[in-house]
């Protein structure tokens, strides 16, 4: 499965990282910024996204579209704080898998990524 992680937050990316190998998975490819996400979401179809509600320079709702234009099928879990939580319910209505607020639903992750796993199967 390719996943694309992407967050600006060290300590965030890094419990991401260790929720997906908990799994038995890895993120394929990384980005930290805009240019990189938007470059990974342009150049490479993945089966899973999970974003930052939003990076300077780029949304959560372009994330979404892009991932999905590349594969329409593809699993786009948000990340949000509490004040961001409009625009990643917008991104669920248009699209993505759903999304959870940090720091309180962490643990959300894994059963979202659990939940994905099963459908898809």
């Amino acid at each position: 499965m390719k996943i694309l992680l992407i967050e600006d937050m060290p300590h965030v990316a890094e419990r991401i990282r260790n929720s997906l190998k908990n799994l038995g998975l890895a993120e394929s490819a990384f980005a930290d910024n805009a240019k990189k996400a938007r470059e990974a979401l342009q150049t490479s179809a993945f089966d899973m996204v999970i974003c930052e509600v939003s990076l300077k320079g780029i949304s959560c709702l372009e994330m979404s579209h892009l991932a999905r234009s590349k594969n329409k099928h593809c699993c786009v879990i948000i990340i949000t704080s509490l004040e961001n939580s409009d625009i990643a319910e917008k991104a669920v209505k248009e699209g993505a898998f759903d999304f959870i607020i940090r720091p309180a639903q962490m643990d959300k992750l894994d059963n979202l990524i659990k939940l994905y796993l099963a459908v898809k199967k």
